[in-house]
């Protein structure tokens, strides 16, 4: 590889690290083993990476919120002279990097590693704290590892990882450097990038299971308020009335998708599903309420129409010979086009049919 000056990554006036090109990869982000420690929750765990390559140091952006050089987010760019990123979005974070001068080659030193310091690493000090995030991804290493039978120092003899090093991630304490990643997912026959996919799946796992809760009595407090101002509306045939009741349901709608969204990632989290319960439940009242007035809308009169019936949303859609999403559409508030809107009004007066109640 041709000879690559060092890199100087300044995450503050004060702050700023020397990367060297011998080292191999460098990372940032707001895990506590990054070689670039930033903790900061606009920063994920393993933000960047800075690679030294044959056509120079390499800035790889791995992370959820992106990376932006000019206000562009970026995957991978090429780093010359001086320039300024930012973390999490285009006016995130900054973060200064320059390229220094070409350092002179050191002469070899008998004493020290060598280029396979990976090798001769010890990790296992048994004093460092356990990450939880490591010591999940360290269990399925072992596992995988038992399965084709090979032993820590099977592993360490051909010269896949230390000994040390195989030993602190499994145990959770420590995470392997790049080179040693690539070495050890080809030992156990997993594809590139498969260790860093499982930290990213463990990483959501256990970050979901620790914060359902506290969204869960969140929401249960914001449906206090809710409940509050459901009790504060004007009379049901007060022109006032249908607008308000139409603001509250646009609440109850976002607050349904977000605690939707945690239940489907949130395993063994029943205060969630609970909670979500509890959104539609009054979702559906209020919408069937709202109904009853003399200025409801075509979605609230759709919406009791339909559930009295016992149809969903797809059902009531093919009755009315419109595109499926057109009855949540209506029902959301949204607008529709005159044709569809009459469709839909057709299928609530079919619905209630002659001597049905009305539903407004």
């Amino acid at each position: 590889m041709p000879e690559i000056s060092p890199l100087l990554v300044a995450t503050s006036s004060a702050t700023t690290f020397a990367v060297q090109p011998d080292n191999g990869v460098a990372t940032l982000g707001r895990d506590p083993s990054a070689t670039i420690h930033i903790p900061d929750n606009r920063v994920s765990r393993r933000h960047l990476l800075f690679e030294p390559r044959e056509d120079g140091w390499h800035a790889v952006d791995t992370s959820r919120n992106g990376t932006y050089l000019a206000g562009e987010r970026f995957e991978d760019i090429v780093i010359s002279g001086a320039m300024e990123v930012h973390l999490g979005a285009p006016d995130g974070i900054p973060v200064r990097l320059t390229l220094t001068e070409t350092a002179p080659p050191r002469p070899a030193d008998p004493a020290e590693p060598d280029a396979d310091a990976d090798l001769e690493e010890d990790f296992a000090d048994d004093t460092e704290d356990v990450d939880p995030i490591i010591a999940r991804v360290g269990s399925q290493v072992a596992a995988r590892r038992e399965e084709l039978g090979l032993a820590q120092r099977k592993l360490a003899r051909d010269g896949v990882v230390a000994a040390g090093a195989l030993i602190a991630l499994e145990k959770g304490r420590r995470w392997p450097r790049a080179k040693t990643i690539s070495k050890l997912e080809n030992a156990l026959g997993w594809p590139a990038g498969h260790l860093g996919e499982l930290r990213d799946e463990a990483e959501a796992s256990l970050s979901t299971t620790v914060e359902a809760p506290l969204l869960a009595s969140a929401i249960e407090l914001h449906l206090t308020t809710l409940r509050a101002s459901i009790d504060r509306l004007p009379d049901i045939t007060d022109p006032e009335y249908t607008p308000v009741a139409t603001s509250i349901l646009a609440d109850l709608r976002n607050v349904e998708q977000v605690v939707a969204n945690a239940a489907r990632t949130a395993k063994g989290t029943p205060a969630i599903a609970r909670t979500l319960g509890a959104v539609r439940q009054m979702y559906g009242d209020l919408m069937t309420q709202a109904a009853r007035s003399p200025y409801a809308t075509l979605g609230q009169r759709l919406y009791a129409t339909r559930t009295a019936g016992g149809l969903t949303a797809e059902e009531a859609a093919n009755a009315a010979g419109v595109a499926a999403g057109a009855v949540l559409a209506v029902e959301d508030g949204q607008d529709v086009d005159p044709v569809t809107a009459a469709a839909l009004a057709a299928l609530i007066s079919q619905l209630q049919g002659p001597g049905r109640i009305a539903s407004r």
